[in-house]
């Protein structure tokens, strides 16, 4: 099967659950896992975009996708896209109330 040239996959079953989970409780991410990371210092945001692109162009896994078809979920590794980090400036005073 395809979806605009794309192979589909079927999902394997911790993924099924997962997706079964969303239709349960939507917009809740409970399979999401969040960080944050607090660099100190000076940052070259595009040697970190370009950093993180690499990761994500090479690795499929980031770029799976869920599709439905006939009510069956199915998978695709949506192809690259370069993306761009939103940034925030902020003082080092402004910095210090977040903690």
């Amino acid at each position: 099967m395809t979806q605009h040239n794309v192979q589909l996959f079927t999902l394997s079953q911790p993924q099924q659950r997962i997706w079964y989970t969303e239709l349960v409780y939507p917009n809740c991410n409970t399979s999401t896992i969040i960080t944050t990371v607090k660099i100190k210092g000076t940052v070259r945001i595009d040697a970190l975009q370009e950093a993180m692109n690499r990761v994500v162009a090479q690795n499929d896994s980031f770029r799976i996708k869920i599709t439905v078809r006939d009510g069956i979920p199915y998978q695709y590794v949506e192809p690259f896209a370069a993306q761009s980090i939103e940034t925030l400036q902020v003082t080092p005073e402004e910095a210090e109330l977040w903690g």
